[in-house]
């Protein structure tokens, strides 16, 4: 026979009914529906399941939430968020301002440059692939000047484009097409 979870009195069912009238967030609602239900009607977590369309290891696992932390334990978010971030967005954002005070000088900055000095601030290694979205999270892009070669020279360059073959565009086909098939 199926274990039946016990609640804890945390608060009275009364309380509980007023909460429900209250509450906006669908999935928050479903939470103490379930608090609800197993305070007035102690059944097994698979039949609190079944009522609700959720796993019994949800239904579990939010019982026994309210059981061990109260309110706070039914009220926290879901999953989600910056649980495995190395640092906070603002220390994220102060020391990926270092940097643009850096740029606006006139230096470059190179994810070689701010991996090692992430590293430095963490205090251990970190791949590349952690830097590119803490810039991109900040707004900075990979941007490089254009690559030219030592030896150039632009008049040949000019020269060159002016006397380049340059391919038809699409509408210039069309035009083509059109009057060759008068001829």
């Amino acid at each position: 026979m199926p274990k039946i979870l016990k609640i804890e009195p945390h608060l009275s069912s009364e309380e509980i009914r007023e909460k429900l009238s209250i509450i906006e967030k669908p999935w928050l609602h479903k939470r103490w529906m379930i608090i609800y239900t197993a305070l007035l009607e102690p059944r097994s977590c698979t039949v609190i399941a079944r009522e609700f369309g959720i796993s019994a290891k949800t239904a579990r696992q939010t019982i026994n939430n309210y059981n061990k932390q109260g309110v706070a334990g039914v009220e926290t978010e879901g999953r989600g968020g910056r649980r495995n971030s190395h640092l906070s967005l603002e220390e994220e954002k102060e020391f990926v301002d270092s940097f643009r005070k850096k740029a606006a000088k006139g230096c470059f900055a190179t994810v070689r440059e701010i991996n090692k000095a992430f590293e430095k601030k963490v205090g251990h290694s970190i791949g590349k692939k952690t830097i590119y979205p803490l810039l991109h999270r900040h707004g900075w892009r990979k941007l490089m000047p254009r690559p030219y070669h030592p030896k150039s020279d632009s008049k040949s360059k000019d020269a060159f484009k002016k006397n380049s073959y340059r391919p038809l565009k699409q509408s210039q086909k069309k035009k083509i097409m059109k009057t060759s098939q008068y001829l």
